[in-house]
């Protein structure tokens, strides 16, 4: 019987990302969803490893990206009825999809068979304080082991070593409001959104911060803030309504070698007012 997959499921393209990075509190999520449904589902993923069947998540990559999900039933629903997932915030390119002809899969346990839950107590755990965590998709075999996982505060793979950066002004409504902002962009990348890769100097920043707190104010709803660190940026989501004020971390960004912040990195929607090759 041919088997459904290439022989090395998990070698990526030659111009894709040889690590995948997925915000932790999503995948933190999916991890207690797993282990706390009374069953569990067979995957594509776990029959094509030949592995026993455990609380686990399940790589899943094709032209639309890729994804982590629970293999725990009952599944795992929005409400518009789309299964949960924890998608990767990787740099694409215009043609990322129609390039992306394959589909590839990997099969991460929590639970080992004998009952050890190693990897699951450590995402827990670390949620708490780390914000990203990176699956190396090199490997050949395609159960996924606890040495091709790492966490991290900071995402790592920001943007391609080899871009091409054009000077831009940038704005992103959602979450800064009508604010414009001077940044580099990389030339022919966009995230899973479809926003821009945009760095900002120190001093932007700083303006940002200030655009932040005089858009909102005390208006109640949910918003993101930005504080320095050092020389660190934190960014928060908040919450305000209903008498209560809510705020957590969600993210830590320091400066590239250029001394540059990527800020809203991967989960933000920048899009250009105006460019201009560099």
């Amino acid at each position: 019987m041919a088997s459904p997959l290439p022989p090395h499921p998990h070698t990526p393209a030659a111009d894709m990302p040889d690590r995948l990075w997925f915000h932790l509190n999503d995948v933190a999520q999916l991890a207690l969803h797993a282990v706390g449904t009374p069953y569990l589902a067979l995957t594509a993923a776990q029959l094509i490893a030949f592995a026993p069947l455990v609380p686990a998540l399940t790589w899943q990559s094709g032209p639309d990206g890729d994804a982590l999900t629970s293999n725990g039933l009952p599944g795992w629903y929005d409400e518009n009825g789309r299964q949960k997932v924890a998608r990767a915030h990787a740099w694409r390119t215009q043609d990322t999809a129609a390039r992306v002809t394959a589909r590839r899969y990997g099969y991460l346990p929590l639970i080992t068979a004998d009952g050890d839950a190693q990897l699951f107590s450590q995402l827990i755990e670390v949620s708490r304080d780390k914000h990203w965590l990176s699956l190396d998709v090199t490997s050949h075999d395609p159960v996924i082991n606890l040495d091709q996982v790492e966490v991290a505060e900071q995402h790592g793979g920001a943007y391609p070593s080899d871009v091409i950066w054009t000077e831009a002004t940038v704005a992103c409504v959602p979450h800064t409001g009508s604010g414009l902002y001077p940044a580099l962009i990389a030339d022919g990348y966009h995230n899973i959104h479809g926003g821009v890769l945009a760095r900002f100097d120190a001093s932007t920043v700083t303006r940002m911060i200030l655009d932040l707190g005089r858009a909102y104010g005390s208006q109640p709803g949910a918003r993101a803030s930005l504080r320095w660190a050092g020389d660190r940026v934190e960014v928060f989501a908040e919450y305000l309504g209903g008498g209560s004020h809510t705020r957590h971390r969600c993210d830590v960004i320091g400066p590239d070698p250029e001394g540059l912040y990527p800020i809203g990195g991967h989960r933000w929607t920048w899009l250009p007012i105006t460019s201009e090759r560099r």
